[in-house]
C-alpha cells in the first residue's frame, strides 16, 4: 500500500579488536569524529553483530559479548565467523 513504512532493526557490524578498543573508550584507529559516529551508531542498534569472531579465543568473545551487553542493554548481541560465516554461539 502507498505510504506504508517498514522499519527493520538496525544492525551495526564491528570486528572485535575495534569493537573493545571503542568499549575502553578509544578510537579503534579511526579519526576521532568516525570513532564518535561509531558509538553513536553502536547506541542506537537494535543487533550488534561482532564480525571475525574467530580471531579472538572463545573465552574473550564470552567477555566481549558481555561487555558489550552491558554496555547496549537494549541490542541483541551476536557473533559471527569471518572464516565459515556462521553464527558463533559459544562466547
Amino acid at each position: 500500500m502507498k505510504g506504508d513504512l517498514l522499519v527493520s532493526p538496525l544492525s551495526v557490524m564491528a570486528d572485535p579488536v575495534r569493537l573493545a578498543n571503542i568499549l575502553d573508550g578509544g578510537t579503534a584507529g579511526l579519526h576521532p569524529s568516525a570513532a564518535y559516529i561509531l558509538s553513536k551508531q553502536l547506541e542506537e542498534s537494535d543487533i550488534i553483530l561482532i564480525s571475525k569472531a574467530d580471531l579472538i579465543t572463545p573465552n574473550d568473545l564470552t567477555k566481549l559479548k558481555e561487555r558489550v551487553k552491558l554496555s547496549f542493554p537494549d541490542s541483541e548481541v551476536m557473533a559471527i565467523s569471518a572464516k565459515s560465516g556462521k553464527e558463533l554461539m559459544n562466547g
